[in-house]
């Protein structure tokens, strides 16, 4: 190639137009046919649960057994500018509550299995809005209004019925030991105590079609509610009022979705035959209008993701969307199958897959990393004359943004830590200094918006430890060496990487194979076990281990290996399956 054209070339490359980047769609058939897939939530991403409205059913998938079948899918972007309004004077309206005292039943549930699903028969038909606890998930039965719990590990179903008849409950949400549900034929709002089953209803002013699904509650205990007829609703428990503004679309608001700042909420029809996106600050008087293409027909459920983008899906044409407020971007990705299937719901598991459910095809499925990317670190300790390091890298071009969360062994969220990392950028970071000052014992989790690198190094006066980032978690780990005696000291770190409590079994073997201890550990919710194969399992000598999680958990973890006098440390990543 001579100069000119070598010129020519690169003058190219640098000017052409971005290229759009394929994503991989993964998809597992549900065994039961015409099921009409209503719900999914996915509180680890090995435990992702959904709704069967026509089979009657809550179903359990663990996409590692599953038969899948995968699909390289382009996105196209559309670059949008919002617009914005003032919203009029809001209405406040004292209402009345009424109490009913509710007499619950509980019966148990058979399953089946197959291909990687599990699907519990609970025979209520309409079954709708899922969400979880860290003990149950909760839905409600349209049909027979009945607000419903399931325990995944008894398969217990409790159920309580609503004190009015043909009140529709849809929407639900959880709020710290009560359940809010939104009555869509009876136009009210009941809040269940299942400690004392007790049911309060209040009626909703002026509403037309409520709640159907949009329902959340804010960090202040009140709670928002949508209406398709055009209105927002804020109810305040402790005085028993509703506040309330028209939303000036022809159809909705749907559902609606909190960032920490604002509230997202999905419109039909913003009044000029175009779906949108509406952006309203709860503190201010001003709504933000994004409106979306209009193949996006009719978006439905979103979520919110670390870094504020929003996700959603749409009813028909089958398509996923995600709208970047900081960038202008709402990027479109089309689901496998044919343009005529219905998809109501997603949800983003712990590990940055974005799930959904598509009814006309009757599939479950995600794009693997979608929302973001994640590292584990399951142990820092900045005591005793300990210290702790961080290393992250870019592994792409371009920047990546990266979010950090310290945990205590709890679960209970120590600190939050945010930077962006250029191309290729290195970061070493100190804990307790650089980073979550004040700590001194847990474990972080990265997120960030692209792929990332990372270990975590341990010292203490002249030993020296890494360990390697974990991308993952899984079912069970294995440990294959433990060496614990008066020469040798070995450490275990696991935690639960998932959203509910998970029943860990932790064994010690023999060089030979014997068993030597087995140890159970209730996990809560990114919770951690931290200990010697001494202190954990009374044992010494040398032998292996493994620890295995329920079959909704996902676990991850490391094991550290030290001579007694001080003189060395290594470190080792758990074997994951």
């Amino acid at each position: 190639m001579n100069g000119k054209k070598a010129l020519l070339f690169l003058l190219v490359f640098l000017f052409m137009p971005p290229l759009s980047w394929a994503m991989r769609a993964t998809v597992f058939e549900v065994p039961t046919s015409d099921s009409l897939l209503a719900g999914i939530v996915a509180p680890s991403s090995r435990g992702v649960w959904f709704l069967e409205a026509d089979g009657q059913k809550i179903a359990h998938l663990d996409p590692a057994y599953g038969l899948r079948r995968d699909y390289e899918v382009t996105p196209q972007v559309h670059h949008l500018s919002p617009s914005s309004y003032t919203i009029p004077n809001e209405v406040v309206e004292e209402v009345e509550p009424s109490e009913t005292q509710l007499s619950p039943t509980t019966t148990g549930v058979s399953y089946t299995s197959q291909d990687g699903f599990r699907e519990f028969e609970h025979g209520l038909p309409w079954s709708f809005d899922l969400v979880f606890d860290r003990y149950h998930l909760w839905f409600t039965a349209r049909d027979d209004d009945l607000v419903c719990r399931f325990d995944p590990r008894t398969r217990d179903l409790t159920t309580w019925q609503v004190p009015t008849a043909d009140s529709w409950p849809i929407g639900i949400v959880l709020g710290d030991g009560e359940v809010w549900v939104v009555e869509n034929g009876a136009r009210k709002l009941l809040r269940l105590d299942p400690a004392t089953d007790t049911a309060t209803e209040w009626e909703i002013p002026e509403a037309q079609s409520p709640g159907g699904p949009g329902v959340l509650l804010d960090d202040e205990g009140r709670v928002w509610v949508t209406d398709r007829g055009g209105k927002l609703y804020r109810f305040d428990p402790d005085t028993n009022t509703f506040s309330y503004f028209s939303v000036p679309a022809n159809h909705g608001p749907v559902d609606i979705a909190w960032d920490g700042e604002r509230i997202w909420m999905s419109i039909w029809d913003d009044g000029d035959g175009h779906p949108a996106l509406f952006c309203y600050d709860p503190d201010g008087v001003t709504v933000w209008r994004w409106t979306l293409p209009d193949e996006f027909q009719d978006p439905y459920e979103m979520e919110v993701d670390p870094f504020g983008r929003v996700w959603v899906i749409a009813v028909w044409g089958q398509k996923l969307g995600c709208l970047d407020p900081d960038e202008g971007t709402f990027t479109v990705w089309d689901l496998p199958g044919t343009p005529s299937g219905e998809s109501y719901d997603l949800a983003i598991d712990p590990e940055g897959n974005v799930w959904f459910v598509n009814s006309g095809e009757n599939y479950v499925g995600y794009f693997r990393h979608a929302a973001f990317y994640t590292l584990y670190l399951p142990h820092f300790d900045v005591t005793g004359g300990w210290w702790t390091g961080v290393a992250l890298r870019n592994a792409e071009r371009g920047d990546v943004k990266v979010k950090l969360f310290a945990y205590d062994s709890e679960g209970q969220l120590l600190g939050e830590e945010e930077l962006t990392l250029g191309d290729y950028e290195r970061r070493a970071l100190l804990v307790g200094q650089d980073v979550f000052s004040g700590v001194e014992t847990g474990w972080i989790k990265v997120v960030s918006s692209g792929r990332m690198d990372g270990f975590v190094l341990f010292g203490n006066g002249g030993m020296l430890a890494g360990v390697s980032a974990l991308s993952g978690s899984g079912q069970e780990l294995v440990f294959p060496h433990f060496h614990q005696d008066g020469e040798w000291w070995t450490g275990v770190a696991v935690i639960n990487t998932g959203l509910m409590d998970v029943r860990m079994v932790l064994s010690a073997y023999e060089e030979n194979g014997d068993e030597l201890d087995t140890e159970e550990v209730e996990l809560p919710p990114l919770g951690k076990l931290v200990g010697t194969v001494e202190g954990i399992f009374g044992v010494s000598g040398q032998g292996s281990m493994d620890a295995g999680a329920e079959y909704f958990g996902g676990i991850s973890g490391f094991e550290l290996f030290g001579k007694q006098d001080g003189s060395s440390l290594a470190g080792v990543p758990a074997s994951v399956r």
